[in-house]
């Protein structure tokens, strides 16, 4: 589980081949969705997080005199936040109540199930051991509550990373990976119970394969895969998750990356929203290589990370990044883009002066 593992010494190759293939294919994909949501009617986006209620009351302060009206619509951060409060002061009636009234709402899009994704994401319930009691009073008291186990179990879940943190697993204490341990265990636990529950939330499989994905690539987690595809085989992010626990530093490998990727988009029919686990793929692929040259800097990384990718990218990736393309032309903007940027940010923030790097910011940059 995140080993480290000794960079191996390579030549420094060149990218023309890659960038031939691959990273035009990725270009590709970035100019045609920006010129696409540039001249297609109602493509604004709703992506990102509202900001804190103390934040937005500032502004709306500082802009009172140049008229501009507050926003009136409840937006889904903000019942999250709801939500949060309701629990610490103990009122599970509410905290259900909101979280109901979310779930009838959502439906399972092309990338996601929203608006209740967004709902649980917005739920901050880490290392706060009130709220915990809190949540474990809800529970004791509602025992066949699925919401009171989830809620519980993404408390658990994220009070397991931020004992752990996100460095590799050698820099991490005994005692510090053993209460990750601990905690990731209670939120199976809980989690499963949620599913047992009410079978019929999309992303309670999510947080189940999340939570077994801590413990790297294991036949818990392809169980987990399997359970939940079996129920909802379009849910395009447990295809995503289970592709990021087959990657090198979770235990995995490029030839599984590969297969996986083959086997599920490959096999989708044209315009299937899986058909972006390519791009996906591209972007776990550039981590590989970072993970794999990081103790290297400057023209060194560049190279080794160059030769990296051009010895694993094969045709297959090359060419399903250039039939991901088509996706945009069939989907929601709003959507798309959610399911788009947040890979390409990926790429941006891998460390290293890639030439494919910075072919596809340029492009980004200027379309």
């Amino acid at each position: 589980m995140l080993d480290d593992k000794p960079v191996t010494q390579k030549k420094s190759a060149s990218l023309g081949g890659f960038l031939g293939g691959f990273g035009a294919a990725v270009a590709v994909a970035a100019t045609a969705f920006i010129v696409w949501q540039r001249v297609s009617p109602g493509s604004t986006s709703t992506y990102g997080a509202h900001p804190a209620s103390s934040f937005a009351a500032q502004v709306a302060d500082e802009t009172a005199q140049f008229g501009v009206k507050p926003h009136t619509v409840v937006l889904t951060t903000d019942k999250a936040m709801q939500v949060t409060q309701a629990i610490r002061r103990g009122d599970y009636a509410a905290a259900t109540t909101l979280a109901n009234d979310v779930l009838a709402h959502s439906t399972l899009q092309s990338w996601g199930f929203r608006p209740f994704n967004l709902l649980m994401g917005g739920l901050s319930l880490r290392g706060d051991p009130a709220l915990l009691k809190s949540l474990t009073a809800w529970v004791e008291s509602d025992p066949q509550s699925a919401l009171a186990h989830l809620m519980r179990a993404k408390c658990y879940e994220q009070t397991a990373w931020a004992m752990r943190g996100e460095d590799f697993s050698s820099t991490i204490s005994d005692a510090h990976m053993q209460a990750f341990r601990d905690y990731l265990d209670m939120a199976d636990e809980d989690v499963r119970k949620s599913i047992a529950l009410n079978p019929n939330i999309p992303w309670s499989y999510w947080l189940w394969l999340n939570v077994v994905s801590g413990n790297a690539n294991t036949p818990e987690m392809e169980d987990a895969f399997r359970a939940g595809i079996e129920r909802f085989p379009d849910y395009y992010e447990l295809y995503r998750q289970r592709l990021y626990s087959l990657t090198p530093k979770w235990g995995g490998s490029v030839g599984a990356m590969d297969q996986f990727v083959n086997q599920y988009a490959g096999n989708a029919p044209e315009g299937s929203p899986l058909k972006l686990l390519y791009l996906q793929l591209s972007a776990y692929l550039l981590d590989a290589a970072w993970v794999e040259c990081r103790s290297l800097t400057h023209d060194a990384l560049t190279g080794c990370i160059g030769t990296y990718l051009n010895r694993h990218v094969s045709t297959s990736v090359t060419d399903g990044v250039a039939k991901a393309v088509d996706i945009y032309k069939s989907s929601d903007p709003i959507q798309y883009s959610n399911a788009l940027w947040p890979i390409l940010r990926k790429m941006a923030d891998t460390p290293g002066d890639s030439t494919m790097l910075n072919a596809l910011l340029q492009v980004v940059a200027d379309p």
